[in-house]
């Protein structure tokens, strides 16, 4: 048997980036706001690309459902299979396939629209979206290079401990 070595994602020049996790806190807003993320995903891919060949997609499963969410075409707009429940917890899955971008600026691309989204999730390794800006340079305009550490403590003098969260000035939402 001869096995063939044609790759029609690489002959096309085409490109795939994945990123699982999990939310806390799903619900229809949480939903709603993966559809966005896809959509900004496509917009910047059509930007990049002159158009959007190829899919966006997001899986999203509790134990008993899944709903997908797949976007081929910006005019269309996103559209949904499934229903899941609201639930504290639900593995996702993202994945955009498409061509003629690069795939560190479309990776940086997705991982910007997660952490833009305000949804609350875990990617796998224990991370959540905004530390992939750690010691890179890119030029999308966000200031990768602050203190990620968000919630302060300090010491008055009077015993008490003070704990706030402070705005570190990044543009994105904490």
């Amino acid at each position: 048997m001869l096995v063939s070595t044609f790759n029609s994602a690489e002959e096309a020049g085409g490109i795939a980036v994945g990123i699982n996790g999990e939310i806390i806190g799903f619900n229809a807003d949480v939903e709603a706001r993966l559809a966005h993320v896809l959509m900004d995903v496509g917009r910047w891919v059509e930007k990049e690309a002159g158009a959007l060949m190829g899919h966006i997609k997001t899986a999203v499963s509790s134990d008993s459902a899944t709903v997908t969410l797949n976007l081929t075409d910006l005019r269309e707009g996103v559209l949904f299979h499934g229903r899941v429940r609201p639930s504290k917890s639900v593995r996702f899955s993202f994945m955009a396939a498409v061509l003629d971008v690069d795939e560190d600026r479309l990776r940086h691309t997705v991982l910007h629209a997660l952490d833009d989204s305000g949804i609350n999730m875990v990617l796998e390794g224990g991370v959540t979206p905004h530390h992939h800006h750690h010691d890179h340079g890119c030029d999308c305009r966000h200031d990768h290079h602050h203190d990620h550490s968000h919630d302060h403590h300090h010491d008055c003098g009077c015993g008490h401990d003070h704990h706030h969260d402070h705005d570190c000035g990044c543009g994105h939402k904490h």
